[in-house]
């Protein structure tokens, strides 16, 4: 049988690219041997590891499984296509974030490599439909999962639905837009956990403190299941991200699992997880006044926040690692 060898940055697990190979890796070691090489430390400049990078990438008795970032994938796969295609053939990609098919559109040399990879794993249906365009066919869905939680969330009625903004704090997530609505819909609290980028943190510190209705809760750290009872909090996940190059962001999935409703701008593949009005709505103008009036409309509903809440815990269902591991063995595995 032949060696699995997963190249990709394990170290330090924060950040979405180490986060998911550290997580992926994890649940692949359930069910077969798996090595990992840590590029990470090769780009630090550990002979070592370096060592062990070309060699998997040289021998011919490996089957790759590719976590690293884009500059490296592409080096990896132009080396792949001309001298070692057969290891190419049986090896995978992992390609995380909503950037990718942008990013290769008019790289055609790059696109023929990519076609004699075994399987491309992609984060979104849309990103699958935009490189089969490309004629890139070796595709499937591999969403940005999630482990399942130890115990069920469950979805509790709240008299007064509350709002959460969960992740970096600077405007071009939209945390200027939050704070606008929030000045405007004094009766509802809104609550930030994130670290808050430093040419924005004078007028987002200033702004908390003059308003009663906002809090900061700083940098959240805990595991997996921690993160989903702190989210399970409160009622409204709000994510009106300004960027277009905004990947597949983990909140919304981590949102989900936790049973909340989702907020999202119309950005990258946002669209992708939210079923507007169902649960959860998608913004058609990013502004303060449309996101108060979407957080507005479900105040006065509580039970229809409940009821979008549990719609949204259930739809997580397909974020899950163990609804893909399988597949992804046996393609390592042929």
């Amino acid at each position: 049988m032949r060696r699995i060898v997963y190249l990709g940055r394990f170290t330090p697990t924060t950040g979405g690219n180490t986060a998911k190979n550290t997580a992926l890796f994890n649940e692949l070691i359930n069910e077969t041997p798996v090595e990992k090489v840590d590029l990470t430390l090769a780009k630090k400049g550990n002979i070592r590891t370096i060592y062990r990078c070309i060699k998997a990438i040289l021998s011919r008795k490996n089957n790759l499984i590719i976590g690293s970032a884009a500059k490296m994938r592409r080096i990896f796969s132009f080396i792949l296509f001309h001298i070692n295609r057969k290891t190419m053939n049986r090896s995978i990609v992992i390609i995380m974030g909503g950037q990718f098919g942008k990013q290769i559109i008019e790289d055609y040399k790059y696109q023929t490599c990519l076609k004699e990879y075994n399987q491309l794993y992609v984060e979104t249906d849309g990103m699958i439909k935009d490189l089969n365009q490309m004629g890139i066919m070796n595709v499937s869905l591999f969403p940005n999962c999630r482990k399942k939680p130890a115990s069920d969330i469950k979805v509790r009625e709240h008299q007064k639905p509350e709002c959460v903004f969960f992740s970096l704090i600077q405007p071009q997530k939209g945390a200027d837009l939050i704070l606008e609505a929030a000045e405007k819909a004094k009766d509802i609290q809104f609550h930030f956990y994130g670290k808050v980028v430093p040419e924005f943190r004078n007028q987002f510190m200033t702004t908390v403190e003059s308003l009663e209705n906002v809090h900061y809760h700083g940098v959240f750290h805990g595991s997996s299941d921690e993160v989903y009872m702190e989210l399970n909090k409160y009622d409204i996940l709000l994510f009106p991200t300004k960027w277009d190059t905004e990947g597949v962001p983990g909140i919304l999935v981590e949102a989900k699992i936790a049973g909340l409703v989702l907020i999202v701008s119309n950005m990258s593949y946002n669209a992708e997880f939210v079923k507007d009005g169902k649960d959860g709505y998608i913004l058609t103008e990013n502004t303060s006044d449309a996101l108060r009036a979407k957080v507005e409309s479900l105040y006065k509903d509580p039970t229809l926040v409940v009821t979008m809440r549990q719609k949204s815990n259930a739809s997580a269902e397909r974020f899950f690692f163990d609804h893909y591991i399988l597949n992804m063995v046996s393609n390592l595995t042929k």
